[in-house]
């Protein structure tokens, strides 16, 4: 087995086990056993998952309009956890929670637009510019 390979079973496996540590964590959280200790838990390992997605795909993507798209793309994951969790977690004031639920959607519409431009930009050399991109 190659050395690549090996680290890529790795990565996945370490991967594979954090998302069911956090479905272990939300089947916890929902008794009376420290349910909000088990929410944060829960958010901080997407939240790393999305930051290791994020610093992967810099390493990986060779073209450097995708990359930046891509980069993006995990950077608006990233923020619309944290939002999410500060929204359901951390503030319980009305007009926090009504201002925490708008700034919920902008990440929302933000990554399909995000993925339609990574689609149109794939294959393309790195100094060809598409007419939506400025």
């Amino acid at each position: 087995m190659t050395e690549q390979k090996k680290n890529t079973i790795i990565t996945s496996g370490i991967a594979v086990l954090a998302v069911i540590l956090s479905y272990c964590f939300r089947i916890v959280g929902r008794g009376s056993f420290y349910p909000m200790l088990f929410s944060y838990l829960r958010s901080f390992i997407y939240i790393g998952l999305f930051a290791a997605w994020g610093l992967s795909v810099r390493q990986r993507i060779v073209q450097k309009q995708v990359c930046r798209f891509m980069t993006v793309t995990a950077v608006l994951l990233i923020i619309w956890m944290v939002v999410r969790s500060a929204k359901y977690f951390i503030f319980w004031q009305q007009d926090a929670v009504r201002y925490l639920w708008y700034l919920f959607y902008l990440p929302m519409l933000f990554v399909p637009m995000l993925a339609l431009l990574i689609a149109m930009s794939l294959g393309k050399p790195n100094k060809a510019r598409s007419r939506w991109v400025a």
